[in-house]
């Protein structure tokens, strides 16, 4: 943290997260100045490094570098997917947040603590997680179930986990303080669809 004196005395940028066609445009160009054809670097994988990205081109241009270190040492031929790019990111694999997701709509404790601990023993971030789980309950595709309230109850949870995680507080607790309100959340949107 930078202390208040200094922080009042300094200008703060914040950049928008940049459009994913002029990335993707950027990053097929250094792909092809550093030799890769498309045997080795196809739209799969250039889309999935984009989503891994999140609209930041310094992320997008050193996870291609890492496939490219994986892709030339590699005397086995790797097969280069997208839960790889998101290991070689440091993020969670989409199936680590959708277990964790299928877990909380199991409305079952232990199931959630069970894969929690998982998750901390595989060693995944739990901030990362965290965002990505709160992108799940946000999509489209989950809508029907969290409401309103639940969606913005769990965010401000997830806000405040990740500024205690950042203060030094205990990972496996955070998550499990976040999966406790979701569980409350899910069973009380679940009350409200049966009334």
């Amino acid at each position: 943290r930078i202390i208040e004196p200094l922080a009042s005395r300094c200008a703060k940028f914040r950049f928008q997260a940049l459009p994913p066609a002029s990335m993707k445009e950027r990053l097929t160009s250094i792909a092809r100045a550093e030799g890769m054809d498309e045997d080795t670097m196809n739209e799969a994988q250039l889309d999935a490094i984009l989503d891994v990205a999140g609209g930041d081109m310094r992320r997008a241009v050193t996870s291609l570098q890492s496939v490219q270190a994986l892709v030339t040492g590699d005397d086995q031929q790797t097969v280069i997917d997208e839960a790889l790019i998101c290991e070689l990111s440091g993020l969670p694999p989409k199936y680590v947040v959708e277990n964790l997701y299928q877990a909380l709509l199991s409305l079952q404790f232990q199931t959630v603590q069970r894969v929690a601990q998982d998750v901390i023993s595989d060693g995944y971030s739990v901030q990362l997680l965290l965002s990505k789980l709160l992108d799940k309950f946000i999509s489209e595709e989950t809508d029907g179930d969290l409401d309103e309230l639940g969606r913005a109850r769990l965010a401000i949870r997830i806000a405040e986990a990740e500024d205690r995680m950042n203060d030094g507080a205990d990972e496996q607790l955070q998550l499990m303080t976040v999966c406790g309100l979701a569980l409350k959340c899910l069973q009380d949107a679940k009350n409200k669809r049966k009334q």
